[in-house]
């Protein structure tokens, strides 16, 4: 994000999980982003007075914009749904570099140090 570039990475690692919450994120850019209820994963976020932040994902509100590293854009969140219970597959990628990213529609959140 501070470089303007990115960067390669290589899986080391991909894991199935099973988690009984989730937070689904809509945005202006039309599919959802899926995430679980975990403060430890954070989003690039731009608030309405402008600050851009790392932001646990606990935290977003509606009227915040998150980044979507493909199209480097910002996209508003328009709204933001809990759902608690019942079971949701979710998937923990290990990589080489440190990184969240946005695949499908799913939050990928650093798992680094990498186990091997």
């Amino acid at each position: 994000m501070t470089s303007g570039q990115y960067v390669t990475t290589t899986v080391t690692r991909f894991v199935a999980v099973t988690t009984n919450n989730t937070i689904v994120v809509s945005t202006s850019s039309g599919k959802p982003l899926i995430l679980d209820q975990n403060p430890n994963q954070e989003l690039y976020a731009l608030l309405p007075d402008g600050t851009l932040t790392m932001l646990p994902v606990t935290q977003l509100t509606v009227g915040d914009s998150i980044l979507y590293p493909a199209e480097a854009t910002w996209v508003p969140i328009t709204s933001i749904r809990y759902e608690t219970g019942g079971n949701h597959v979710m998937y923990d990628v290990y990589m080489t570099t440190p990184s969240n990213y946005i695949a499908n529609g799913v939050l990928v959140p650093d798992k680094c140090p990498c186990p091997v």
